[in-house]
């Protein structure tokens, strides 16, 4: 008898739990979405964040708030992020700040790979590799010829020790077998100050703070750091197309949930954001920032995390890069 009841009780308690999410998936959302942005208004990511939250909330029937949480790299944001209550209404925009976090601070309160469930990537930012109009290089190819007969002598600017930008220089730099050196900046503006002033050779640009410099014919554009050319520039090669088959470095944009969100609900976000992602203005409009759009599966964005975290790790590693 008591076996029975152990059992029944057992049975009861799967259909309870069935029920319960079935009914959380229908109700779903029934309040305001927060959608936490790691760094401040104004920027690639709050630009990001506000175009599709814009549309989210028109598809989900409830508010989406952006929070702008800046500081540490983003790395404040995630973690108030990844200790959030995962029942759907706290959302992060996560970017490759966080996926090279990991490998680049020696104590960060969070894991990017165990801590959130990945809802999708949204879009990516490759870069622009960019010299003064002036300079002498006029290909990819020529800057690795030049490279290899004088090492160490051209340099490159980034937006500061362990950024994206600084990481992308580097991994050409291993993967190509040159010698390259980094000189940190406080942002694209003085970076491009000292390109054109020539006092650095090289820049790894996002598209859209190169685009008046490129337009008014000073600066050149040598390759796309991208697997796929840019619809605002498509007469560039991508680094790809240009002899250098196995690089790519962009700035991934996704966004997440903390780990154990429902499945159903990730689900649910995943389709309405893919939606969103493929409206033709929607879609224009990031794509004018020089974003590629993916709106790919939750899967998929997983598996691109890992990946992305154990290969920003290796070139930390052989870098040196440190900035605590």
């Amino acid at each position: 008898m008591c076996r029975f009841h152990d059992v029944a009780a057992a049975v009861l308690g799967v259909i309870c739990a069935f029920s319960c999410g079935c009914a959380g998936a229908q109700t779903y959302p029934s309040k305001s979405i927060r959608l936490i942005v790691p760094f401040a208004p104004g920027g690639g990511n709050d630009i990001i964040a506000r175009t599709v939250g814009q549309k989210l909330s028109e598809r989900l029937s409830q508010q989406v708030v952006v929070d702008n949480r800046a500081g540490a790299g983003g790395n404040i944001a995630a973690e108030i992020s990844a200790r959030a209550v995962a029942d759907g209404y706290t959302l992060f925009l996560l970017n490759s700040a966080n996926l090279i976090a990991p490998s680049l601070y020696r104590k960060i309160a969070y894991n990017p790979v165990v801590d959130f469930a990945p809802v999708t990537m949204m879009v990516v930012s490759p870069f622009l590799i960019v010299v003064p109009t002036d300079s002498p290089l006029r290909s990819l190819g020529d800057l690795l010829t030049q490279a290899r007969a004088r090492p160490a002598t051209m340099t490159f600017a980034s937006g500061g020790n362990g950024s994206a930008t600084h990481l992308a220089a580097e991994l050409l730099a291993q993967q190509a077998g040159i010698k390259l050196v980094h000189i940190p900046y406080k942002g694209a503006g003085p970076a491009f100050v000292d390109l054109l002033g020539g006092q650095i050779s090289l820049y790894w640009s996002s598209v859209l703070p190169a685009m008046p410099y490129l337009t008014g014919g000073r600066i050149r554009a040598l390759a796309l750091t991208g697997l796929h050319r840019s619809r605002v520039l498509p007469d560039l090669p991508t680094a790809n197309e240009t002899g250098l088959t196995n690089y790519e470095a962009s700035v991934s944009y996704g966004i997440v949930a903390p780990a154990g969100t429902p499945s159903d609900i990730v689900r649910r976000l995943q389709q309405e954001i893919a939606r969103v992602l493929n409206m033709p203005d929607v879609r224009s409009r990031l794509e004018s920032q020089g974003l590629e759009v993916i709106a790919g599966s939750s899967a998929d964005y997983a598996r691109d995390i890992k990946v992305e975290v154990a290969k920003w790790a290796q070139v930390v590693k052989v870098s040196g890069a440190r900035v605590d």
